[in-house]
């Protein structure tokens, strides 16, 4: 069924879309909150991401993810609401590691909210989290209901698989970001996958860079054993991990040529609890196939 509804799309600066990808679909963006010292930042708004992450690696403090108010999350909304939107649909980084989705939530609720607001975890951030705004923001041109656009979402999100490889697992270990039990000694480089719930949560062995590749390799040929070429692939890493993971693109670019890789520099947001030369690898289908 077509619905005349105006829905907006509403995410957050994690979701890595580029200025341009933003303006022309009309998303709306809250920027996280980002602090270093007594400094603070909204994410590719105050300062660019690139110059957030050099800040924070000559700094002694820790950089710290925040999440947007009550006040910060109306603001947006009334202004959707101004611009003739009927309905909005929220997308966000995973509640896993950021509280933004139950701030979005209690907004929801609470009488002054202007319109219909639906939220929808994530579950994951960067390159999956903007495909999912990407997808939402076709639906609704196509007229899909909020209902149905959520529904959507959540049959492409089973789909996808989010992986973060951690240089050094201690920033994670300080905030609390991984879910599962951890073993006595938790190896410094290692694999963590993005769970059903969201959660970070360990692959359960060490992820030395001799055999990262070979990892790679292995989950990419069963995905492409099953999707084909209706599969996609991406990286997202800051200058750090790029003399490391440069060795295994060219590998990747070789042994799949028709591979479609996407490549994304590091978020704030993202390196914040990842740390330097972190990676962010995702697995999915291509989200065209859900419009």
């Amino acid at each position: 069924k077509v619905f005349k509804m105006k829905i907006a799309v509403l995410t957050d600066s994690s979701a890595a879309l580029t200025p341009t990808e933003t303006a022309a679909l009309h998303v709306a963006t809250l920027h996280l909150p980002i602090t270093l010292g007594n400094a603070e930042y909204r994410e590719s708004l105050d300062a660019s991401d690139e110059t957030i992450i050099r800040r924070a690696k000559l700094s002694s403090d820790i950089l710290s993810l925040g999440q947007n108010s009550l006040q910060e999350i109306g603001e947006i909304v009334h202004k959707l609401s101004e611009q003739g939107y009927e309905a909005c649909v929220a997308i966000h980084i995973s509640s896993g590691i950021s509280g933004l989705g139950g701030n979005l939530v209690t907004y929801s609720n609470m009488r002054e909210c202007p319109i219909p607001l639906y939220v929808f975890d994530s579950r994951a951030t960067g390159i999956s989290q903007k495909h999912q705004v990407l997808l939402a923001c076709a639906l609704a041109k196509a007229g899909f209901s909020p209902e149905d656009i959520l529904s959507k979402l959540a049959v492409f999100r089973k789909s996808q698989q989010t992986y973060l490889f951690v240089n050094d697992v201690h920033t994670l270990l300080k905030t609390g970001h991984i879910s599962n039990h951890l073993p006595s000694v938790v190896p410094l480089k290692t694999l963590l996958r993005f769970n059903e719930d969201g959660c970070l949560e360990l692959e359960g062995k060490v992820l030395l860079m001799k055999n990262t590749y070979e990892d790679l390799a292995e989950k990419l040929e069963f995905q492409l054993s099953l999707m084909g070429s209706d599969f996609s692939f991406s990286m997202m890493y800051d200058e750090a991990a790029a003399s490391d993971w440069s060795i295994i693109d060219e590998k990747l670019h070789t042994d799949f040529p028709r591979l479609h890789i996407e490549r994304m520099p590091m978020k704030p947001s993202l390196w914040s609890y990842a740390g330097k030369k972190s990676v962010l690898l995702s697995f999915e289908p291509d989200w065209k196939l859900y419009v």
